[in-house]
């Protein structure tokens, strides 16, 4: 996640470089970088070969590149993502803030950020 804090100088000109950071194109390209192992969050960027289909010398991770596009594809990511960075990002980030600020012990905060996020998944299922 690329984050632009609202105390931002500039927030027109991060919030456009983290576009640029995140739009397809580049994750496709970052997510090809020899030592890196991670996946794009775009469509797009999951039907690039790299990541449908291995090549003979991929090895496992070429399969596991396949396997993960193909589930991500088909996957409700939409609708998680909404809950998420709505009503769930909320009250979980409002926890890990108090424990980064020494409001509350870490294991309290992270214990409460749990309880919050499972008590409104349960409302969605």
């Amino acid at each position: 996640y690329i984050a632009v804090p609202v105390t931002s100088k500039n927030p027109a000109t991060a919030a456009a470089f983290a576009q640029f950071l995140l739009n397809a194109e580049n994750q496709t390209k970052w997510c090809q970088h020899p030592k890196v192992v991670i996946f794009p969050t775009t469509t797009a960027s999951l039907s690039d070969p790299f990541f449908t289909s291995p090549k003979a010398g991929d090895g496992a991770f070429g399969k596991a590149r396949q396997v993960a596009a193909a589930a991500a594809t088909g996957a409700k990511a939409d609708a998680l993502m909404a809950i998420w960075s709505g009503a769930i990002g909320a009250p979980v980030t409002a926890e890990l803030q108090l424990a980064i600020k020494g409001d509350k012990d870490p294991a309290q905060a992270l214990k409460d950020a749990q309880d919050k996020a499972n008590q409104i998944l349960a409302q969605v299922k």
